[in-house]
């Protein structure tokens, strides 16, 4: 299973800190299927309420359960997700703000997830290999300006998707 991250939270030019979190390792319930993951966070006051960056990177291996028994291949469906953001935000003035945001994410499995309810519980029987790449990219930048009785926005975005995957056509 696979989502794409959201960036919840962009470059703020009034932060005055430094920070670089760092999580690595099992986390939660998913420690049993054999799921690591890890990430770092830097948020960088580049100058002090004026200019600001944000910066995410990500990392996912998931563990598969479903098997093939045609090929003999167990946990074919396993996952392999990287990525990061990147937000700028830049005040032109007292009333004007300038945010740039980016997104880059690949993902890989060498199989799919679903599962065929007669060969097995957790088993899909293919007579090829049936890998999955999903690459994204996303920017936006947006300009706001407020003027006091209410505000203007412009902005503007860019959204790229490519997905490559085979399919067994022999059972069909």
């Amino acid at each position: 299973t696979s989502a794409i991250s959201a960036m919840y939270n962009i470059a703020g030019p009034c932060s005055n800190m430094l920070s670089v979190p760092v999580v690595i390792g099992l986390l939660g319930p998913d420690e049993a299927m054999g799921a690591a993951r890890a990430g770092k966070i830097l948020n960088l006051p580049v100058v002090s309420d004026r200019f600001a960056l944000r910066g995410v990177y990500y990392l996912r291996d998931e563990a598969g359960f479903i098997d093939n028994p045609l090929l003999g291949l167990k946990g074919i469906n396993d996952e392999h997700t990287q990525g990061g953001r990147l937000s700028a935000r830049l005040k032109l003035g007292d009333a004007t703000v300038l945010t740039a945001s980016g997104l880059h994410q690949q993902t890989k499995s060498n199989g799919r997830s679903g599962y065929d309810p007669l060969a097995g519980d957790l088993k899909f029987p293919s007579y090829v290999k049936i890998p999955w790449t999903d690459k994204i990219k996303a920017f936006n930048v947006t300009l706001e300006h407020d003027r006091g009785f209410g505000s203007i926005r412009a902005t503007s975005s860019y959204f790229d998707r490519d997905i490559d995957y085979s399919s067994d056509a022999a059972i069909i």
